[in-house]
């Protein structure tokens, strides 16, 4: 029989389903398709006016908090089931946890440390509220949902007060395509140049500080093998352009691409080695960032600073330290690494299940 879920979240468009939250958004919708699924955007600011759109099983709202507070009240009382997506947007639902119907069940899919993560990115601020938000919302959670083992552990350590609730690892699933183009593929070498015999590197991601774009650069300048070749697919083209110049690297040879969602694989699939240089933080070490799981989806090496991301090392999954890179690597596809994405996304247990039938966590 359907059910009524509410999501606190925006819905996925197709300027955000690049994002690693917003694709696991999309792929919990597309687990939930069966049922009458309720998103609220719930604004802080603006958005005096509802906006809605409806599409048979689906309604997307976004109402302002105060404007619309009775209405988005309703809404939390008439679902059957409540689907948090991060503490973010635990924020504008805290008033309606504390005021819903205890019958209606509350799920927290907490993708990632959000205090922690504000703390290392300098908003101290911030990292503060989320703290409040994060400690006043648990209670009121009856299952918590979790990318990593690494970040169960670390929740349960954190509030060790919600060990008798629901838990559930559920891993993050690549939106990555069941096979590619073939001539797509062949087009996309021709035009990058390519003759299917160098040692291609590739970043794909922002500028962002955390991201350690200088320090990709840095590595880069080292090498000297006129066999390698360096892709760089960003939605900041121009601002990681900026940090190479900062670096002082020549990128005369490199090639810079913003591509949609559903070209990454075809750059990928051409694809050696990956940077992904996260630094020994809490926030990196419970992670499951999309970035590496579509890396480890079509076999490359992944080239890190921190070993220890998530689940993957216990995993057993390939990489290179970024201080080894050398002028000397071959050209290489990991068959182990691709294992590992195909049993992640081949594990049997459907979320579904889980949401309601409490007892197949047991």
């Amino acid at each position: 029989m359907p059910k009524e879920i509410v999501f606190v979240t925006p819905y996925p468009t197709d300027r955000t389903i690049g994002e690693g939250m917003m694709q696991r958004v999309k792929h919990i919708d597309d687990c939930l398709i069966g049922h009458t699924r309720t998103y609220l955007n719930i604004r802080l600011v603006r958005a005096f006016r509802k906006t809605e759109i409806k599409e048979e099983q689906l309604t997307i709202l976004t109402l302002n908090l105060f404007t619309h507070f009775f209405l988005i009240l309703q809404k939390f009382r008439q679902a059957d089931l409540v689907y948090i997506h991060s503490i973010f947007n635990a924020f504008p639902a805290l008033p309606f946890l504390k005021l819903h119907h205890r019958k209606t069940k509350v799920v927290l899919d907490v993708h990632g440390v959000v205090p922690e993560e504000l703390a290392f990115s300098g908003e101290l601020k911030k990292s503060r509220l989320f703290s409040w938000v994060e400690q006043e919302a648990v209670p009121y959670v009856d299952t918590f949902i979790y990318v990593t083992h690494k970040m169960k552990g670390y929740y349960l350590q954190k509030h060790p007060g919600i060990r008798n609730r629901n838990h559930l690892v559920y891993s993050i699933k690549p939106n990555m395509p069941a096979g590619l183009d073939q001539g797509l593929l062949d087009k996309t070498r021709e035009e990058l140049d390519l003759t299917g015999s160098e040692v291609v590197f590739i970043y794909s991601g922002s500028a962002q500080k955390w991201q350690n774009v200088d320090l990709m650069f840095q590595c880069i300048q080292r090498l000297q093998n006129p066999n390698y070749r360096f892709i760089i697919l960003s939605g900041e083209v121009e601002a990681v352009k900026a940090v190479a110049e900062q670096v002082s690297v020549n990128t005369n040879s490199f090639i810079f691409r913003s591509v949609p969602p559903s070209m990454l694989g075809y750059y990928y699939a051409l694809a050696d080695y990956g940077f992904i240089l996260r630094d020994d933080h809490i926030l990196n070490r419970v992670a499951s960032p999309t970035k590496l799981m579509e890396y480890l989806y079509f076999g490359l090496t992944p080239i890190v600073k921190l070993q220890d991301i998530g689940d993957f090392a216990d995993l057993g999954y390939e990489f290179l330290d970024y201080r080894s890179l050398n002028d000397n690597l071959p050209k290489r596809t990991s068959q182990k690494n691709k294992e590992i994405v195909l049993r992640i996304l081949q594990d049997p247990l459907k979320i579904e299940d889980v949401l309601f039938q409490p007892e197949a966590l047991a």
